[in-house]
């Protein structure tokens, strides 16, 4: 069984600015729903995005 790609940080990024755009919110489960990924491996990530959002 061949394992698929891994989700970046920039993927998950982008998923995230595309949420906020559209008027939704930023939740692990709708960001894996636009990008794959397990629930550890993308909620890390969101919580960068939204550390570097509250930083800027």
């Amino acid at each position: 069984m061949e394992r698929k790609t891994k989700v970046t940080q920039d993927a998950v990024n982008a998923a995230c600015d595309d949420l906020i755009k559209s008027g939704k919110n930023v939740t692990v489960n709708a960001v894996i729903a636009m990008t794959g990924g397990s629930f550890s491996t993308v909620g890390v990530m969101v919580k960068h995005w939204k550390t570097e959002q509250a930083a800027n």
